[in-house]
């Protein structure tokens, strides 16, 4: 090994025994180099455990030293790419420092990666290996430091794009597509797409033309294989200089799009810094690809969606769920072409403060479509209460409206949705969006709206909310029950509701109703009985069934069917009230109207 082939080395008497155990040595320093730099990829962690001792590394023959890993200290500016493969689902994110010494290194992180945007400023210590770099953790700050956290820039948009080919591969796509495909303000557009999400606050602009800049077409030199991060890198230096003659100048736009004939080396439709201003499209890719990477340098990740078993059973919520990568079809940071999202539109900025409402009592709050302007709240958001990364409850409606085509049916329109995300004003807590699955008994995500009435329960951590209203493409009321941060019992009236609140029946006839009832108790409080009885305004009234008990656990909702049936009474409107009781000095009640004509 190394070592001790070293120890001969030095040992060595005469200069050819020497240089034999020096080409020794070469080979077998080169054949560590190349093996860390391909363990460092798939298991940074590895690489870490593995360092070479640097009081050996020293004593080692200077030619040998450059080939064996390293401990590093490096300061620079911190570059994030998300790559979208969706096609496969995949994706990944990779991270880059522009170090004060001028070069730039891969950064592979043994834990998740830091949560910070392409711009931030930091102070990295790790394992180098040529130009790739393992990092211990993070979150330690012996390993990473933030000397400066970069914010996306989220204003109006001067966007360049630069389209460019191959030697090896000379296909053009019409320039005139291309520019009407991101920049025109009518249509299926990129810029049109902004500018709805945005209730006209982002749109995307050229500086030279008023419909669009768009630079080339350019041949570069090189071949479109293969396609990894330093080739990109290659091609865009190549593409930018071809551009300059042409009038591009890098400091007057916000964003660059490199724009090239697909190349199946890429294996990815698009990609782009985190937070910064580049991003790739490989091919063409359409609207929703672009739309969505533009997405990431505004600073927002992707839609997933939430799968939660207990028991070997789908269920809403549990303590043992998975994100499923791009699973959220509401939302364009999955791909498909919908709005953003709340949790998305109000990391954007989109939202004034007036449009965003913090539940934290029990109560009723309404909510607004998220597709138009309004002045009154879009978007709910309740604090999980999470310990380390925050996350809220995001609730939204929405209504069909421009590029939120949905079918009338659709549930997404027909209830209140609901998704997990970090807090929006934390800049330092990029993280996917998740789609809570409210009707978990099927295999779809299309019906994961949680629709009038219905219940989601949160036991884990004392929430729950229930739809008590919907007016379609108006607004949505909903019930929230938060459950006090305490060990003790805390008994309270429960939440009753008649529906509907008015019917009409003939004398001798049946009105058919049903009852929405909550359990408000504290989580700790348990499993209660409600008992549910009746006041008939005369004896010519009958209920059917006369009274009805069911179980509830704290937060839980359920509907209890009835029907009022008449004797031959006089025409008028009768009113009748039910009553909901599980612990005496507990009860609450609700009251509708049954009119005879």
């Amino acid at each position: 090994n190394l070592i001790s082939l070293s120890n001969d080395y030095r040992a060595a008497s005469d200069n050819k025994t020497r240089q034999d155990v020096l080409e020794k040595l070469l080979a077998l320093s080169v054949k560590r180099k190349t093996t860390m730099l391909q363990l460092i990829e798939g298991s940074p962690q590895a690489v870490v455990e593995n360092l070479f001792p640097k009081n050996i590394r020293q004593q080692l023959p200077p030619q040998l030293q450059e080939n064996i890993e390293d401990e590093a200290d490096l300061e620079g500016s911190l570059d994030v790419h998300i790559v979208d493969d969706f096609e496969l689902k995949l994706s990944a994110t990779l991270y880059f420092l522009d170090a004060s010494d001028g070069k730039r290194y891969s950064l592979f992180f043994a834990d998740d990666g830091p949560s910070l945007f392409s711009g931030s400023r930091i102070k990295i210590r790790g394992i180098r290996v040529s130009k790739k770099i393992a990092i211990r953790s993070s979150s330690a700050k012996e390993n990473l430091r933030v000397l400066f956290q970069a914010r996306p820039n989220r204003s109006v948009k001067k966007v360049a794009v630069i389209v460019f080919n191959f030697l090896n591969d000379t296909r053009t796509y019409p320039v005139d597509d291309i520019r009407t495909m991101i920049f025109s303000s009518t249509g299926f557009t990129t810029n049109s797409f902004y500018r709805e999400m945005s209730f006209g606050d982002t749109s995307l602009e050229g500086r030279i033309r008023s419909d669009g800049d768009v630079f080339g077409w350019y041949t570069v030199n090189y071949n479109n294989s293969p396609c990894d991060s330093d080739t990109l890198s290659a091609w865009s230096v190549a593409a930018r200089v071809a551009a300059a003659a042409d009038g591009f100048v890098a400091g007057n736009y916000n964003n660059i799009i490199y724009f090239f004939t697909s190349t199946p080396a890429c294996n990815w439709a698009g990609k782009a810094s985190f937070g910064g201003s580049s991003s790739w499209i490989n091919g063409y890719q359409g609207v929703g690809t672009i739309t969505h990477e533009l997405g990431h340098n505004f600073g927002v990740h992707h839609a997933n969606t939430y799968n939660c078993y207990s028991g070997g059973v789908r269920v809403p919520i549990s303590g043992s769920c998975t994100s499923v990568e791009y699973g959220d079809r509401f939302d364009v940071m999955n791909i498909s072409a919908k709005h953003m999202s709340t949790a998305h539109k109000s990391v954007m900025g989109w939202y004034d403060a007036n449009n965003i409402q913090t539940i934290t009592a029990t109560g009723k709050y309404a909510l607004r479509p998220t597709e138009t302007a309004s002045n009154e709240v879009q978007a709910l958001r309740i604090d999980r209460g999470d310990t380390g990364n925050r996350r809220y409850y995001y609730l939204e409606f929405r209504k069909p409206f421009g590029f939120d085509d949905f079918p009338r049916t659709a549930p997404v329109v027909n209830g209140v949705s609901i998704r997990l995300a970090p807090p929006h004003e934390d800049y330092g807590l990029f993280s996917r969006t998740l789609l809570i699955d409210t009707t978990s008994n099927t295999a779809e995500f299309s019906d994961a709206a949680l629709l009038l009435r219905e219940t989601f329960l949160d036991s884990i951590k004392g929430i729950s909310i229930t739809p008590t209203a919907i007016s379609p493409t108006v607004s949505a009321e909903v019930y929230v029950w938060i459950s006090p941060s305490t060990s003790a019992c805390i008994r309270n009236k429960p939440y009753v509701e008649i529906f509907p609140s008015y019917r009409m029946a003939r004398a001798g006839g049946t009105g058919n109703y049903n009852i929405l009832l909550i359990n408000n108790d504290s989580s700790s409080c348990g499993l209660s009985d409600f008992n549910i009885v009746n006041s008939l305004p005369y004896k010519w009234f009958y209920r059917t069934p006369a009274s009805s008990t069911v179980a509830l656990p704290p937060g839980g909702g359920t509907i209890i069917g009835f029907s009022v049936t008449v004797g031959a009474v006089p025409v008028g409107s009768y009113s009748f009230t039910e009553t909901a009781t599980h612990v005496p000095g507990f009860s609450a009640s609700s009251s509708a109207t049954l009119r005879i004509f």
